[in-house]
């Protein structure tokens, strides 16, 4: 509110006119419980915005829950949706001048502004200013559950759904232009064997995740990750459970400022898992995994194979001791690999040695360590020690 000269109350119908900025509301709350074996609510909000500097601006926010339950409690399903806003550092865009052929922009005296062209003599910079623009944000969550009555029992053979989906997106109010989309979907689906045989149950798993922003100053990112897992899980081997399984991923991403960050690949990775308990206190585990990835982004082949070696081994109560020894042997005619490929492998050779311990002194100390010696591919060997305590008082 822009404060009149004169001095007395603003709240009055000729003062009102003066608003800089006006907010109207509509609201409507709504709330059942033990409806359908399920409880919910309700709040949604209707809002209009003047203000003296651009054109009336309506928009809706609110929440919305729902759980229950079906069929004995052997169907549950949960949804949310949250509609909000916030305020974000509004950018500004600078253009740089740079040698003719190495820039994206021109700048054009007709329409006295910059527009794209390839080997312009302008390059355009996004910075983030002091003003503050209004994002609308929603987020709507699904979890459905599905279990067969035998699902659990030793000896009876039982299924298992889990489907869940997770949208994100934010909004820019006065232009309604999306600044960020966020999803991710994910489905597993579990048969359980009757257990007494070697084949105890299977499992298959599906996520999918995919992001799209403007948010960021260096452009534009988009991303997408599909990852799928087939799995069994075998019992009756002494003292252990072993897993057999095959993974395929396939991965896209760009930026808009950076070309050399596109990623376009896809791969299958068969693994061996055995897990032995060796003790109440102590466990170890052991994963043998071969990965053939095709890069469609440079035209290569890669192949990995890994070896990882842990052991866990638990003090009392009082502290843990975590050990783990990677080995991988990668095979390529380049000399980078993405670093979500082999999670930062590089070609040749690669091995890491991780130790991480936790002891607690007394009710109010507590020791932590970590340590970490690695080398990737050709490059020289690394080092990370790390000790912390903690203390209460």
């Amino acid at each position: 509110y822009r404060l009149p000269a004169t001095q007395g109350s603003f709240l009055t119908q000729s003062k009102l006119q003066r608003w800089s900025e006006q907010r109207t509301d509509w609201g409507l709350n709504y709330a059942f419980h033990d409806q359908l074996q399920s409880d919910g609510s309700a709040l949604f909000k209707y809002r209009e915005q003047r203000s003296d500097s651009s054109a009336i601006t309506r928009y809706y926010l609110g929440n919305f829950s729902l759980k229950g339950q079906l069929w004995d409690d052997h169907i549950r399903h949960a949804e949310e949706l949250k509609i909000n806003e916030e305020h974000i550092p509004r950018y500004e865009y600078h253009y740089i001048e740079v040698d003719t052929g190495y820039g994206d922009y021109s700048f054009d005296p007709i329409v006295q502004d910059y527009i794209p062209v390839g080997g312009g003599r302008f390059i355009r910079q996004r910075v983030f200013s002091d003003l503050a623009e209004q994002v609308r944000t929603s987020e709507y969550k699904v979890r459905v559950e599905l279990r067969t009555p035998a699902y659990g029992k030793p000896g009876h053979v039982g299924f298992k759904t889990q489907l869940s989906s997770d949208v994100r997106r934010k909004q820019q109010i006065e232009t309604g232009d999306r600044l960020q989309d966020q999803s991710q979907a994910r489905a597993d689906l579990i048969l359980q064997t009757r257990g007494h045989r070697l084949l105890q149950q299977l499992h298959y798993s599906l996520d999918q995740t995919s992001s799209a922003s403007s948010l960021y100053a260096y452009g534009t990112e988009q991303s997408s990750l599909s990852h799928q897992e087939f799995s069994s899980d075998f019992t009756g081997i002494p003292t252990g459970l072993a897993q057999l399984g095959l993974v395929q991923e396939a991965r896209q991403r760009s930026i808009q400022s950076n070309p050399l960050a596109t990623e376009k690949w896809s791969a299958y990775r068969p693994f061996f898992k055995y897990t032995a308990k060796l003790s109440l206190v102590q466990k170890a585990e052991v994963e043998l995994r071969y990965s053939l990835v095709a890069d469609q982004q440079t035209g290569q082949n890669y192949t990995e194979s890994f070896l990882s070696i842990s052991h866990h081994l638990r003090i009392k109560r009082q502290g843990r001791l975590q050990q783990e020894l990677l080995i991988s042997r990668i095979q390529a005619a380049v000399a980078g690999i993405p670093y979500a490929v082999f999670s930062g492998r590089q070609p040749g050779n690669n091995w890491k040695y991780n130790l991480n311990a936790r002891y607690t002194l007394s009710s109010q100390f507590q020791l932590a360590l970590n340590y970490s010696i690695q080398r990737r591919g050709e490059g020289r060997q690394e080092q990370f020690l790390r000790v912390e305590g903690r203390t209460r008082f």
